[in-house]
This record gives C-alpha cells, structure tokens and sequence, in this order.
C-alpha cells in the first residue's frame, strides 16, 4: 500500500489549457497559427489597376519574349502620357515569366501605350533594363490579340525613370491631369499703394442773388371826383292870389 501510494504522488500533472484560448502554450520555437507572430506590417504599394467586371470589358492578349540573361519580373505598364509628357500609368500587369499573357480591360479605353520590360529592382523601368514599347493601341469595343514584344537589352526607352527625356516631375501641389486644369497660378504681385490724399474742398458757395426787383409804380391816380349835386329843386309854384273876398 505504501509503495502504490508513492507511486501516486509522483506522477507529473499535464499543463493546463491557456485559458485565453483554450489551446496549450506554444514551445519555444514552436510555429505559431496564422495572424500571429511578428510579421512585417504592410507590404509594397498598390500598383495602378482598372477596374472592370469579368465579361464585361475586352481581351487584349500577345506574347513576351526575352533571350537575354537579365534576371527580374516581366511586366507591362499600360499608360497614356499627360500634358506634362510624363506617364500616366492605368494598370500594371505582372507576369509570372515572359510568354503568352491576357488581359481584360474596360471597352472604350481608347489609345493607349505599352511598355513590356524586365523589372529587376521593383523600382519601374530603368534605361538599363531590357524592353519593349508599344505606341497607340487604340481599345475599343473588340478584342485585341497579337500584341507581341521582344524584349531587348537597353532598347531607347524615354519613358523609362532615369531617361534624360523624361520630363521633371511635377511641383508638389500641382495636378499633371490635363481634365482638372493646370496647376494653380502664382501669387499676385504686392498690393497697390495707398490712393492719393482726398481732393481739395470745393469753393467758397456762390454769392447771394441780386435784391429782389424793385416794387411796382404806385397805383393809379383815383378817380376824379363825382358830379357835382344836381340843381335846387324846382321853386313851388307861386301862391294863387289872395282868396276872394268874402262874399257880401
């Protein structure tokens, strides 16, 4: 009994579950699951692309060949130039190896250049690299195919990054864009100077008009005098003669 009970006590226990995830804690040096770890943040940045429904654009496809021994990804930029001379990359199409390749794009994309090269730093084309450059494929409603390039070691390219053709980069704030207007005009030049002193008061008012005309003439004379009175009335008549006398 008391050998079976030494037996008991000296048996290890397993570890228990990490209780944040259930599982066992990982070994040192164990793999752990995916999403976990130190792993880089981010990655490379997000090349150009269009933007199309599968079925719903047009194939355009060729080929890419290269013979040369220059090491690096095959890729094609696709890209109209700007006002500015420079490139305005659309898409980027990296291939696996040079070959055969296809692409979907948008219908009615209208003219546009390609440029097949051999990136060997990831960095875009270089002068030093090999390629190949394609001038006014114009997309439109029909599929386009026998777009072929021969990719040869440092082919003319001015559109290559380090040309001496290329022209300078635009200034920052500026928009290369031709549909969003050249780049904003300079500042106006310093503000007018101050106007001149306000002009002199004006003279004096003008003098007060002449006295008033002077008043009229008198009236006229009144009228004459009004006619005399007329005559004494008539005299009465002379008295009869006395009254007869008495009768006798």
């Amino acid at each position: 009994m008391l050998l079976f009970a030494l037996l008991l006590t000296g048996c290890p226990e397993a570890p228990a579950p990490d209780a944040s995830n259930g599982t066992p804690p990982a070994m040192d040096g164990a793999p752990q699951p995916p999403g976990q770890g130190g792993g880089q943040q981010g990655g490379p940045p997000t090349m150009p692309s269009f933007t199309v429904e599968p079925g719903a654009g047009v194939k355009i496809s060729g080929e890419v060949t290269y013979a040369g021994a220059t090491k690096g990804t095959a890729r094609i930029d696709i890209f109209q130039v700007g006002s500015d001379g420079r490139p305005m990359i659309m898409h980027v199409l990296m291939l696996e190896k040079t070959g055969p390749w296809e692409l979907e794009v948008p219908k009615g994309t209208g003219k546009v250049n390609l440029l097949a090269f051999i990136d060997t730093e990831g960095n875009g084309p270089q002068l030093a690299e090999p390629s190949a450059l394609m001038k006014d494929v114009d997309i439109e409603e029909a599929p386009i195919t026998g777009l072929k390039f021969a990719l040869v070691d440092g082919a003319p390219n001015d559109f290559a990054t380090d040309s001496p053709n290329m022209p300078p980069p635009p200034t920052p704030g500026a928009n290369p864009d031709p549909s969003a207007g050249g780049p904003p005009s300079g500042a106006g030049g310093p503000p007018g100077g101050a106007g001149g002193p306000p002009g002199g008061a004006g003279g004096p008012p003008g003098g007060a008009g002449g006295p008033p005309g002077g008043a009229g003439g008198p009236p006229g004379g009144a009228g004459g005098p009004p006619g005399g009175a007329g005559g004494p009335p008539g005299g009465a008549p002379p008295a009869g003669g006395p009254p007869g006398g008495a009768p006798k």
